[in-house]
């Protein structure tokens, strides 16, 4: 809101050496076109990065377009959701509950029963492409590994994509797996080194 991208733009573009970058964004137009080159950049000098990204059918073929070819997903399909919708429907299943994103340092609960603020956009649905080692870890079904996926990790662990809203979901539950994002993350930085 504001002056907030500016904000962001000036810290990711200085001369700070980040770690992680973290892109929670919650205003669908707000975070797009040279933002996404600044992460891109950011993840091929070795940095960890981070993106909550619930409006990939908006901008799938813009400047995210290298990110997700780098990291081996693709947009499978918009979700949708409208008020007579069935909470059951938006249940988030783990694909792979041993992998140590969702283990640790917090044994994180699926999102489960969503209680949305908007309704309309529930977010998008990714599928894995044709390159890079993206793994889905997350999605709406227990037994599909490679589409209807909402959570992936790639890029040999520094990156994590999430295209669902935090907001939809009870706010414990997702305080834990974001301490789980950022803690894999970092690992995985600081293994790759830089």
């Amino acid at each position: 809101t504001g002056d907030a991208m500016g904000k962001f733009r000036e810290h990711a573009n200085s001369a700070t050496k980040w770690d992680l970058i973290i892109v929670a964004a919650e205003v669908r137009s707000g975070f797009s076109g040279e933002l996404f080159e600044v992460m891109y950049d950011h993840i091929n000098n070795g940095g960890a990065v981070i993106i909550e990204v619930w409006y990939l059918d908006r901008v799938v073929n813009g400047k995210i377009a290298p990110i997700l070819n780098d990291c081996g997903v693709t947009l499978f399909r918009e979700w949708g959701r409208n008020s007579s919708y069935d909470p059951y429907d938006y249940s988030i299943y783990w694909l792979d509950q041993s992998h140590p994103l969702l283990s640790s340092p917090n044994v994180a609960q699926a999102p489960s029963y969503p209680y949305p603020e908007w309704f309309g956009d529930a977010g998008d649905l990714l599928e894995l492409g044709s390159s890079g080692d993206a793994v889905l870890l997350g999605g709406l079904h227990a037994g599909r590994k490679s589409d209807y996926g909402v959570l992936a990790s790639c890029m040999g662990g520094r990156m994590v994509i999430q295209t669902f809203s935090t907001h939809d979901y009870k706010l414990d539950l997702m305080q834990a797996l974001w301490e789980n994002y950022i803690f894999y993350t970092l690992t995985k930085h600081y293994e790759y080194g830089r």
